[in-house]
């Protein structure tokens, strides 16, 4: 059998209604928190599978301009 409230007024002197209303209100707040946690829950292992690949891509990256650079001054040393 469903649970029934009582009417206002009645066993609970009237503060049951304003309870529940006061429930319903937490829950409708917690609704948005429960989805952002589980879009974080959903984008956190491709987030961090990019930021991986980013910092591996970075030192390569560094390398490579680093071996420009010096190829540059390689070709400036041959042209004098």
């Amino acid at each position: 059998m469903p649970f029934k409230l009582p009417a206002p007024g009645n066993a609970a002197g009237g503060r049951l209604p304003r309870i529940t209303s006061h429930l319903s209100y937490l829950i409708q707040e917690v609704r948005p928190v429960e989805n952002i946690l589980q879009a974080i829950g959903n984008l956190g292992f491709p987030i961090a599978v990019a930021a991986y690949l980013l910092v591996r891509i970075e030192t390569k990256l560094e390398n490579l301009a680093a071996s420009i650079a010096s190829l540059a001054q390689a070709v400036n040393a041959l042209r004098k």
